[in-house]
């Protein structure tokens, strides 16, 4: 099982991105954080809904749903990029819960007509107005696909989390002077 997470708390609403290459930890990260969910968030320690986006289904999901999200926790996964349809389940909440969007490698999909990544970001992850909101979190492999949107994405995160990788030395710089 996953080890207990000391000081690592995160916002509520809030956006996350984490990223880095395959095998860098980016869903072991993941897995804590929920493991730990009433620790990592203390504002909302009740998990009552999780939505799960993914392009390959990762024995990993299997082990959210049997051992990991509460038993009384809505859970959807979906083998398809977040629309306006699917996120349509998100919904109000009391005031001590949460919900959680988790996009993982779906990156390539950022921009496309149709797809709300972008939008995740820019106004679900931001607004908690009348019990709703969510965090959300984006893991990714590269920094730099999705163009514009990726851009917007990674302004309007909350937090940012670079695994460890052997980096391109220009993709990090080009990377700091995007945020700062």
């Amino acid at each position: 099982m996953y080890e207990p997470i000391e000081n690592f708390y995160l916002s509520y609403p809030s956006s996350v991105c984490v990223l880095g290459p395959s095998c860098s930890g980016k869903s072991t990260l993941m897995m804590k954080a929920l493991h730990n969910w009433p620790t990592v968030c203390p504002l909302r320690p009740k998990l009552k809904r999780l939505l799960l986006f993914y392009s390959i289904w990762q024995p990993i999901y299997r082990q959210i749903r049997d051992e990991i999200v509460p038993s009384d926790c809505e859970l959807l996964f979906f083998q398809e990029e977040p629309t306006e349809t699917n996120l349509s389940t998100l919904g109000p909440l009391a005031e001590n819960e949460a919900q959680l969007v988790i996009v993982d490698d779906l990156a390539n999909k950022v921009g496309q007509k149709g797809n709300c990544i972008e939008r995740l970001f820019t106004a679900i992850a931001h607004h908690a107005g009348a019990g709703s909101g969510a965090q959300v979190w984006l893991l990714s492999q590269d920094l730099q696909q999705g163009g514009d949107s990726m851009r917007c994405i990674r302004k309007n995160a909350t937090y940012l989390f670079l695994m460890p990788a052997i980096l391109n030395g220009n993709a990090l710089e080009t990377l700091q002077r995007s945020l700062f």
